[in-house]
C-alpha cells in the first residue's frame, strides 16, 4: 500500500479541503439539489438529458463583450440580428476531440478540427432560431437550437421511416421531425406512429387516440419565485412556457379560431392559458388572448389555432407578472380560478373541461377560492395540480406546496396532485393525458368504448371487432365489404 501524507490522510478523513474545492466549493455539490442551494452562486450544467451533470462556480457574469472576451471560458452570444439574447455565457464548445465535442448538440466538428458552434447553435433564443434548417428543441435543458436532424440526416423514404423520431413527408418529398398534425392522409398511413381519422379526414398522433372532445385550460403562477433558476433552467416560468408550446405543436387542436364556439360533434383539443399572480393592488395584465388577474378587462379565449397560439406564446412569453411572491408570503390563486371558470363557459356541454393548475409556492388564498371552486365543480371541470420543484426530490417546502394546492383539485386529491421538474412535465404529464394507466390519463380518457360503455371517445380503429363497437367511435365507420372497422 502507498504511504498517505498527512495532509492526505486530512483529506480521506474530510477534515479539510483540497485546494481545488477551497478555490471551486461547488464543485464539492454532487446532485442537482444540493448544487442550486448552494449559497456560492453555484450551477448545475446539463447539456443533454440522461448525461451526468457537473456543478460549478457561475464566472461568465460580464454584461459587455469585452470583458466577455478577456475570459477564454466565456463566449458572447450574439447571433440574433435584434439583439435578442445578446449576453455572455460559458463557451459550450470547448472539446479537443471529434468524439466529445458532437456530444453537445450545439457543436461540430470542423474541416480545421475544432469544436465550434453549429449555424443553429449560435442561437440562443427560439425568436432568432427560424432557420428551415433549425428546430427549437425543448426536450434538452435548457432549450436550445439545434438543426433539423431528419432533413440533414435521411435522405430516402425508407431510411427516414426507420427513425422514430423522423416521417417522410410525401407531397414535400423530404424527410421531416415526426409531426402527425402537418401531413397529408398518405403520409400519415405510412408513418409510424400516426393514424388517419376518417371522420375528421386528418392525422393526428396515436398517443392522443383515445382522447375525447377537450377542453384544457392551463393556469400558471408567473410570481418572481416562478422566474429564478430552476436547476438547469435559468428561469422556471420561461422554460414551463417551452414546454407548453412544443406540446401545443403535437396535440390534434380543433382548427377553429377562438371566434368559434366548439360544437357537439367537433372532436380535437382547445387550448387555453390563465396567467396569474398577486393581490388586487399587484395585477397586471398583458395582451389580448391572455387570461391574467384583470380578466374582466381582457375577455380570453380557448386557443384552437395554431396561428393564435403563437401569437398568445409570444406575448405571455414576453410580458410576465413578477410581483413578488415574498410580498404575497405565496401563490395568489383566486383570480386565475375565475378566469378559468370563465373560459370553460364557452365549451360545449360533451366536451371534457380538464384545468392544470401550475405553481412552485405555497397557494396563500385557499380561502378565497370557494365560489370559483363552485363554478368549476358545476361546470364538470376536472382539476389536477402541479407543484414544479427545483430539485430532483420533494423537499419539505414542496410538500407543503402540494398539500396546500390539493385544496384545489378533485378529488382524489392524493392522486389528482403532484410535484415534478420542468424535464418531467412533458415525459410524465403532457404526453400521456389519454394514456389509461397514466397518473392524471385514467380521469381523462375513461374506459373508452365496448358494449357496455358508450362514452364516444376515439381510439384506433383496428382495436374494434363489432360493427356496433366501430359505429359509437366519433373517428371510425364500419366497413360492410371488408367487414373491418376503418
Amino acid at each position: 500500500m502507498m504511504p498517505v501524507s498527512p495532509l492526505g490522510l486530512l483529506l480521506l478523513l474530510g477534515l479539510v479541503e483540497s485546494p481545488e474545492a477551497a478555490a471551486e466549493p461547488c464543485m464539492l455539490n454532487d446532485d442537482e439539489t444540493a448544487c442550486i442551494g448552494d449559497s456560492n452562486g453555484c450551477v448545475w450544467t446539463q447539456p443533454t438529458l440522461g448525461t451526468p451533470g457537473t456543478c460549478d462556480t457561475e464566472t461568465c457574469k460580464f454584461t459587455d463583450e469585452l470583458n466577455c472576451a478577456s475570459d477564454k471560458s466565456c463566449e458572447w452570444e450574439s447571433a440574433c440580428p435584434s439583439k435578442d439574447g445578446w449576453k455572455c455565457v460559458r463557451q459550450q464548445c470547448m472539446a479537443t476531440t471529434q468524439a466529445e465535442c458532437i456530444k453537445n448538440p450545439q457543436c461540430e466538428w470542423s474541416a480545421s478540427l475544432k469544436c465550434r458552434r453549429t449555424i443553429c447553435g449560435q442561437y440562443p433564443t427560439e425568436t432568432c432560431c427560424k432557420s428551415e434548417d433549425c428546430d427549437w428543441n425543448t426536450k434538452v435543458s435548457p432549450a436550445i437550437c439545434v438543426e433539423k436532424m431528419c432533413t440533414k440526416t435521411y435522405k430516402t423514404e425508407s431510411s427516414c421511416n426507420a427513425n422514430s423520431a423522423c416521417m417522410w413527408h410525401a407531397l414535400k418529398g423530404y424527410c421531416t421531425e415526426m409531426n402527425c398534425n402537418d401531413v397529408d392522409e398518405c403520409s400519415c398511413r405510412n408513418a409510424p406512429g400516426c393514424y388517419w381519422h376518417v371522420k375528421e379526414e386528418r392525422c393526428v398522433d396515436e398517443k392522443y387516440g383515445l382522447c375525447p372532445a377537450l377542453e384544457i385550460v392551463v393556469a400558471i403562477e408567473s410570481s418572481s419565485s416562478a422566474n429564478t433558476a430552476f436547476g438547469r433552467h435559468a428561469n422556471g416560468y420561461k422554460a414551463l412556457l417551452e414546454v407548453l408550446r412544443d406540446w401545443a405543436k403535437d396535440v390534434p387542436l380543433t382548427g377553429e379560431t377562438t371566434a368559434v364556439n366548439a360544437g357537439l360533434t367537433r372532436g380535437g383539443i382547445r387550448l387555453g392559458i390563465v396567467q396569474f399572480s398577486g393581490q388586487e393592488p399587484y395585477r397586471k395584465c398583458v395582451k389580448e388572448f391572455i387570461w391574467c388577474l384583470k380578466w374582466q378587462d381582457y375577455p380570453g379565449t380557448t386557443e384552437s389555432k395554431q396561428s393564435e397560439l403563437t401569437g398568445t406564446f409570444s406575448a405571455i412569453n414576453s410580458n410576465i407578472n413578477t410581483q413578488s411572491t415574498a410580498i404575497n408570503k405565496g401563490a395568489r390563486i383566486q383570480a386565475g380560478m375565475v378566469a378559468a371558470g370563465n373560459l370553460f363557459k364557452k365549451a360545449a356541454s360533451n366536451r371534457k373541461k380538464i384545468l392544470f393548475i401550475f405553481v412552485d409556492s405555497t397557494v396563500v388564498d385557499f380561502e378565497s377560492t370557494g365560489t370559483a371552486l363552485t363554478t368549476l365543480n358545476n361546470q364538470g371541470v376536472v382539476r389536477f395540480g402541479i407543484v414544479l420543484r427545483k430539485g430532483s426530490s420533494q423537499s419539505s417546502a414542496d410538500t407543503t406546496a402540494v398539500n396546500q394546492l390539493k385544496t384545489q383539485t378533485s378529488s382524489p386529491t392524493g392522486s389528482t396532485t403532484v410535484s415534478m421538474t420542468h424535464d418531467m412535465v412533458a415525459s410524465n404529464l403532457f404526453d400521456k393525458i389519454c394514456e389509461p394507466t397514466s397518473t392524471f390519463g385514467k380521469y381523462i380518457v375513461g374506459t373508452g368504448v365496448d358494449d357496455n360503455d358508450q362514452a364516444g371517445y376515439h381510439k384506433p380503429c383496428e382495436t374494434y371487432n363489432t360493427a356496433f363497437q366501430c359505429a359509437v367511435d366519433r373517428g371510425c365507420h364500419w366497413s360492410s365489404s371488408d367487414q373491418d372497422c376503418l
